[in-house]
């Protein structure tokens, strides 16, 4: 049974949006700009006394970032995208709203939001036509850490990925009183996602929002959230999330999952896997070996895939025509069209998710 059926509406929460920033550095042939510590994990960024040549990065792309905004956008490419290029269609009444909470402008000051609140805003609003948007304003605090910037650098040269930057938010107790009353006047309705780390100061924030959806009726949850947040949401079962999305080494870090009966979708650079706790009558696995054997290594920056994955998966479960291995094969081929973007998330060709996805399907 598809545990998504008869859902009509999805609802995305973005807690900690984000600009995010892809910057290119190509190395000067002699004084090198950097230095990689594979071992350590450390970059160092180098002197050059004596030279005049200068670091010149450049910036490939800027967009509004943040895990839940990632799902956002890959939704919007592939539900905008029946066109006769893929082999379902997806319901026209179908509805996508991203709420995304961002921070407030002073009392007597212009707009509703800060600057970088206003710029995100923007930037989502240019970004995803068939989404409806919705901003919930913060309480006002002068404080630096209230607009978040995510810098990820990569190696013009090799394609590397050298620097991925994404500092957390901070909230206060009335930060998180502002959202609870959102969910409480506003309750999530349909596929609800959870996605990205809670901000700092807001540990049960992601409890609440599965309490408050209890009261919406034919609701799923698929929850991509930080590891704290995700045992503190499976230490109860009214706290239970329907769907657990993450990378293999997040799960192996969660030594019991005992109690838990929900769906676990899985995913890494070899592959996805997906399985329901407590039962096994829905094993799934998918190795993407066969699609670097046909178009080459990935070569453009990692940072969104999972979340493609995520969102990829989510939409072939509400197509309705795929089996849980095939919406599995549909992240997949989703994941690997933004790891072979130099845009990631963003202007993805769903025609190319699409031959990724054949590929996949032929090789079983």
């Amino acid at each position: 049974m598809n545990p998504l059926d008869g859902i009509e509406d999805i609802t995305i929460l973005e807690f900690s949006p984000a600009a995010d920033e892809i910057w290119g550095l190509t190395a000067d042939k002699v004084a090198g700009y950097y230095r990689r510590d594979d071992e350590k994990g450390i970059l160092s960024f180098l002197d050059i006394p004596g030279h005049d040549t200068k670091v010149r990065p450049h910036v490939r792309t800027v967009y509004a970032g943040g895990k839940a905004t990632n799902v956002g956008r890959i939704l919007n490419t592939l539900i905008s995208a029946q066109d006769g290029t893929w082999p379902f269609a997806v319901a026209p009444h179908l509805k996508v709203n991203l709420t995304t909470m961002l921070p407030g402008a002073p009392p007597d000051g212009p707009g509703t939001f800060s600057p970088g609140g206003e710029y995100i805003a923007a930037l989502q609003r240019a970004e995803m036509h068939g989404v409806d948007l919705a901003f919930v304003p913060l309480p006002y605090c002068n404080a630096p850490n209230r607009d978040r910037r995510c810098i990820h650098l990569c190696d013009e040269a090799t394609g590397a990925d050298l620097l991925n930057f994404s500092p957390h938010l901070k909230w206060r107790a009335e930060d998180l009183a502002c959202a609870r009353h959102h969910l409480d006047t506003h309750p999530p309705r349909g596929l609800v996602v959870l996605a990205g780390s809670a901000p700092l100061g807001a540990v049960s924030l992601y409890s609440s929002v599965i309490q408050s959806r209890k009261r919406a009726h034919n609701s799923f949850v698929s929850a991509d959230i930080d590891t704290a947040s995700l045992l503190r949401c499976l230490s109860t079962s009214d706290t239970n999330p329907d769907a657990v999305s993450m990378n293999v080494h997040e799960h192996a870090s969660i030594a019991d999952w005992h109690g838990y009966g929900g769906l676990v979708h899985l995913h890494d650079r070899h592959g996805g896997a997906l399985n329901r706790c407590g039962h096994n009558d829905l094993p799934a696995r998918i190795d993407i070996a066969t699609l670097s054997a046909h178009f080459g290594p990935a070569t453009g920056p990692t940072i969104g895939a999972g979340d493609a994955a995520h969102a990829g998966w989510l939409f072939g479960l509400l197509a309705g025509s795929f089996s849980p291995r095939e919406a599995l094969m549909l992240g997949q081929a989703t994941a690997a069209a933004v790891v072979r973007s130099e845009s990631g998330t963003r202007r993805l060709d769903p025609k190319r998710i699409r031959r990724y996805f054949d590929v996949l399907r032929n090789a079983g």
